[in-house]
């Protein structure tokens, strides 16, 4: 701790040499306070000694460059995640693999419940998306440009042109931002605004809790700001990321279904938000090898498939039917390959090993053994079954 002082008082004597090198200063020794664990911030004591002139000047720089490289940061982050997606053959709307694209069954579930092409809920929804949010699979703010694509807009956070001609966009009918800012009214006090309303448009942010604070700056302060706290009586039923285990904390379609449910909207018109939302987790589970939550059956379409080698494609080697110790199916389990391997024929077969049994000798299935042609081995080939976490092997 001296020497941090030491140094800090080091560098108020350089700050009077010239205007360039008290800047330069100013960065040493912040940097080095907040490599050393001290944050100083914008120490007082620094800029007091530095004229008026440079100061100004050197804040109004850093914004404007902070805001450069926000944009050519976020469209480059955007541009190659997009070019990575079609490379993996993703879809660009759902981001899911082509194979379990569920952009069909989402517009079937908007379609059937209302009886016409899309929901007949009275607001549009303009989704605010942040620009590492686009193209995850867990993401749920894609579910309105699938299900209600006529009645709502899309613009990505960080994306300079996708960004300004949203926020102009917004300034052209009525709206009301989804944040529950510390100045962020409960949105039962616009009920009746909302029914005499024309044209009124749902401005909801979609991005993880921490970026969700930048989204909020990007937006005009003179929009008012909602929220659902009040509302919000039952669990989130997104189960894809582990935010949403906090009870007061919802995921972004189930903070619109609740929005709209409190300025009046009916039941039929909000339920296919919540259908739609639990395909979307049971999708995701499945595509990360996992049984869905919500019993929707999602079954992979290889003929979509683009390449032999990428995901859900026709697997080259088949997967045992039941696990002989846990007697769990592939319905049930998952069944993680673990090697070829060779024995020597005259040895007997070994009963199918426990990770639980004490003194179990586990080592010949951890690495797997060069396969030659020898008439005194055979190959086999071992498996690990993931819900009783056994080991057992099958003849090749």
């Amino acid at each position: 701790l001296a020497k941090d002082v030491r140094m800090f008082f080091q560098s108020l004597l350089l700050v009077g040499i010239s205007n360039e090198q008290s800047l330069h200063n100013i960065k040493i020794c912040k940097a080095h306070f907040h490599l050393r664990g001290i944050c100083i911030g914008r120490t007082i004591a620094l800029r007091s000694m530095l004229p008026d002139n440079v100061v100004i000047q050197q804040r109004k720089k850093s914004n404007s460059n902070s805001n450069l490289q926000i944009y050519e940061f976020g469209e480059r982050c955007f541009n190659d995640r997009r070019l990575r997606m079609m490379e993996e053959n993703k879809c660009l709307n759902c981001f899911m693999f082509n194979p379990l694209c569920i952009c069909q069954k989402v517009k079937e579930v908007f379609s059937n419940n209302v009886g016409s092409r899309e929901t007949n809920v009275k607001a549009s929804v303009a989704i605010f998306m942040h620009y590492k949010e686009w193209g995850r699979s867990s993401n749920t703010g894609k579910i309105f440009q699938i299900g209600m694509h006529h009645k709502s807009t899309l613009g990505l956070y960080g994306v300079e042109e996708s960004e300004s001609h949203f926020i102009e966009n917004l300034s052209k009918s009525p709206v009301l931002v989804l944040y529950p800012s510390s100045r962020a009214k409960p949105i039962s006090e616009f009920k009746e605004w909302y029914q005499s309303t024309p044209n009124v448009t749902l401005c909801v942010l979609d991005s993880t809790w921490t970026q969700s604070a930048a989204l909020d700056k990007a937006i005009p302060s003179h929009i008012p700001r909602v929220k659902v706290d009040d509302f919000v009586s039952a669990p989130s039923q997104f189960l894809n990321r582990k935010q949403s285990q906090n009870k007061s904390r919802v995921s972004t379609v189930e903070a619109v279904a609740i929005a709209l449910s409190a300025l009046g909207e009916p039941p039929e018109a909000i339920e296919p938000f919540f259908k739609a939302l639990q395909l979307s987790v049971d999708s995701v589970l499945t595509q990360n090898g996992r049984l869905p939550a919500y019993g929707a059956r999602i079954v992979p379409q290889l003929s979509l498939t683009a390449s032999s080698n990428g995901p859900f494609t026709v697997p080259s080697i088949e997967k045992p039917q039941q696990c002989p110790l846990c007697k769990a199916t592939q319905l049930e389990s998952n069944f993680k390959n673990m090697g070829t391997h060779k024995r020597s024929r005259n040895t007997p077969k070994p009963a199918p090993l426990t990770s639980k049994e004490e003194g179990s000798d586990q080592d010949i299935y951890e690495k797997p053994l060069d396969l030659e042609d020898d008439v005194d081995t055979e190959a086999i080939r071992v498996w690990r079954c993931r819900a009783c976490k056994g080991y057992f092997e099958c003849r090749i």
